[in-house]
């Protein structure tokens, strides 16, 4: 079982906190991945220290503003991997920023900042050892190191579409969860992501869900080369 999380509202975020904590023993599930909930800090404590009541304590990755609330907590190490674009990197390097729009150097965050900000974020323990940086190139971090630069394929209208960096993390976690490890799971997901793109040709306007839509004809062509035989 994977369970991904979007909720925007305040009071459905607490709702869906509450419900998941009394539902996570039955739900067994292998991995975790929260993308937008209310950064309500004590939540997200309860239900990590519900998580570390489980018997086989599910993977948890943590996307877009979940990070934030992840680093605001103190628990970033608790989670398996994040899934940050730079933008968002910039503000797990403040140690000062409580919310991204207070975050120094936000707006000039670049490709070439990535080894600056992360070494800071890492200094702050504002983020767990595996990473995947998603932009032009995707910089994937494997305990605290650059393990992998992901470049290819590459389409440029694909940086103007909102939800690109979200299939990557559904791919991770569908990965994850199938037991391969983060070394090898990351480094597949992102060129996974990026599969859909050069057939379809998106332009700027083209929706994600085209995308997503079209990844079950693209991913049998590489499952062979990922997952290990048996699975």
């Amino acid at each position: 079982t994977v369970i991904r999380i979007i909720v925007y509202r305040y009071t459905g975020s607490r709702q869906l906190y509450a419900w998941l904590e009394k539902a996570l023993p039955a739900l067994a599930p292998r991995g975790l991945t929260f993308h937008y909930l209310f950064p309500d800090v004590d939540w997200p404590n309860r239900l990590l220290l519900a998580v570390r009541e489980l018997e086989n304590a599910p993977l948890m990755v943590a996307d877009a503003g979940f990070m934030y609330v992840a680093k605001m907590s103190g628990y970033a190490d608790a989670y398996e991997l994040f899934t940050p674009d730079v933008g968002e990197l910039a503000f797990l390097a403040d140690e000062k920023a409580p919310h991204p729009f207070y975050t120094r150097g936000f707006l000039l965050a670049e490709e070439q900042n990535i080894p600056v900000l992360l070494a800071r974020a890492q200094e702050h323990g504002n983020c767990p050892a595996n990473l995947i940086i998603k932009g032009k190139a995707d910089h994937i971090i494997h305990e605290g190191r650059l393990h992998a630069v992901v470049d290819s394929p590459s389409v440029p209208a694909m940086e103007c579409i909102g939800g690109t960096g979200d299939i990557v993390t559904g791919l991770v976690t569908g990965l994850l969860c199938a037991r391969l490890p983060t070394a090898t799971a990351a480094p597949a997901a992102a060129p996974l992501a990026r599969l859909p793109a050069p057939p379809f040709r998106p332009d700027p306007s083209t929706p994600v869900s085209r995308l997503t839509a079209a990844l079950p004809a693209v991913l049998p062509r590489r499952r062979a080369e990922i997952l290990p035989p048996g699975r």
